[in-house]
């Protein structure tokens, strides 16, 4: 009920209280008159003549008449105006039947930031990241606010007809604002979503410069945390790279102390994140295990990474280069205005993993890259890339990967072995690549052959 209809019934009921007084003051009317003895003139009858009623009793019981017929059509008004008042406050609160997202027209709107508030066509959508949503036919805007980043606007427009490779009707228009399709579709709130997501990447660009560079400290902190693993004794270990720029090593005497030794890579990002952190993977329903807490900035970094090889007292034994660089980690941040940053080195959700087991596993890739380059310059380069390569990591306890080389044809180097399609097994652990059978020798005979205690460190082969 607005403030004119409180006003109103105000009114009407300070009407019905005046009449109410008015009558009280016409039943006591004529007790007053007796009271009142020597302001009265009082006409004696004569015998026969008929009893009269002097003007002011007359006047009296008209007046008293007419206050109750009053009184009695204030009231009926009242009761028709109020009957009128709580009709019309019904229709006009009544809810209106907001459309509902159907596989032809919804969109799920995401973010790799899982806070905020989104609109469309000036709407506020209730609920949080990632959202369904109900597009018009022809443009619509939508724009994503999460503060402490920027606002971000994109446009997309649902057409009349699916795209023939993806199924999708929505085409987005934005910066650093995507549109993305699975099939089988995603479901959201019982929604087959044909449309896919809409995917508002955030970025450092989308900060302040002041927090963007607060985050970037935060998650390299963070990194340079990372755990002193132990060298044992006969292991081989990285201590450089020759003029040829093979790697060179040694085999520790004695146990040694291996800590990973991170940089941060200038070259590896390109155009698409030049001020880092870059945007991480976006939100969507149905990844499984648990989803990150409300308010985590999932980011990735590009990291250039090596090995410093100390003895069990800190003296620095070797030093070599970085030889994987440009590996992504992921992670997820959080801000508090008054904490500022702060970085979850343990898993998050389905797809990012801790940050120790994450750099271990860009240092296996970096094996994997060794092992490729190699063969690139080998005889067998012309065969390189219909070769297939297994591997296995080792438990995050230690550093170091198991891989094979298998071809679609046999090895020319040993036509007549049993495994004559295989190319080779091999370890890569502590920056070194190492020969883990025959044909790997025979293939590459300036590796080191694997020690058995290596091959076991990384957990053999099962492939």
């Amino acid at each position: 009920m607005d403030d004119g209809q409180q006003r109103r019934l105000e009114v009407l009921h300070q009407l019905a209280q005046e009449q109410l007084r008015a009558q009280s003051a016409v039943k006591e009317a004529p007790s007053r008159e007796r009271g009142d003895d020597l302001d009265v003139s009082v006409e004696p009858l004569t015998p026969g003549a008929k009893k009269s009623t002097s003007a002011s009793t007359r006047l009296a019981r008209g007046s008293r008449r007419g206050l109750i017929w009053t009184l009695i059509g204030g009231v009926a008004l009242f009761a028709v105006v109020l009957t009128g008042l709580f009709a019309r406050s019904r229709l006009l609160t009544a809810p209106t039947p907001t459309p509902t997202p159907g596989p032809e027209n919804a969109l799920i709107v995401t973010s790799n930031f899982n806070s905020g508030t989104v609109t469309v066509n000036g709407k506020k959508v209730e609920g949080t990241i990632p959202l369904l949503v109900r597009l018009n036919p022809g443009d619509n805007t939508i724009t994503y606010s999460a503060p402490p980043f920027h606002d971000r606007t994109c446009q997309v427009t649902l057409s009349s007809q699916p795209d023939a490779n993806s199924g999708s009707r929505a085409r987005s228009v934005g910066e650093k604002c995507f549109t993305g399709a699975q099939e089988p579709p995603l479901f959201l709130n019982g929604v087959a979503v044909k449309n896919g997501f809409l995917y508002f990447q955030m970025t450092g660009d989308d900060l302040p410069t002041d927090l963007r560079n607060a985050a970037e400290n935060a998650l390299w902190a963070k990194l340079a945390t990372s755990r002193t693993l132990q060298v044992p004794a006969g292991d081989y270990y990285a201590t450089g790279t020759s003029a040829t720029g093979r790697i060179t090593s040694a085999r520790a005497a004695v146990a040694l102390q291996a800590t990973l030794a991170l940089a941060r890579s200038t070259t590896a990002q390109g155009d698409v994140c030049p001020n880092p952190p870059c945007g991480g993977q976006p939100i969507l329903p149905g990844q499984g295990g648990v989803a990150p807490p409300s308010g985590t900035w999932l980011i990735q970094d590009a990291v250039v990474a090596g090995w410093r090889f100390t003895t069990q007292g800190g003296a620095l034994v070797a030093a070599p280069p970085a030889q994987f660089a440009g590996n992504m980690v992921e992670a997820g941040l959080t801000y508090s205005a008054t904490a500022g940053w702060s970085v979850s080195g343990s898993a998050l959700g389905p797809s990012i993993t801790d940050l120790q087991t994450q750099l271990f596993s860009g240092s296996c890739n970096s094996g994997f890259s060794a092992l490729q380059e190699l063969i690139g310059q080998s005889s067998f380069a012309n065969v390189g890339q219909n070769l297939s390569y297994g591997q296995s990591a080792a438990p995050t306890s230690t550093d170091g990967c198991a891989i094979s080389v298998e071809g679609p044809n046999n090895n020319p180097l040993s036509p007549t072995s049993p495994n004559n399609k295989k190319y080779g097994h091999y370890i890569w652990r502590w920056g070194v690549l190492l020969a883990a059978d025959a044909q790997a020798h025979t293939l590459f005979p300036f590796l080191p052959i694997a020690p058995q205690s290596e091959i076991a460190a990384v957990g053999g082969f099962a492939f």
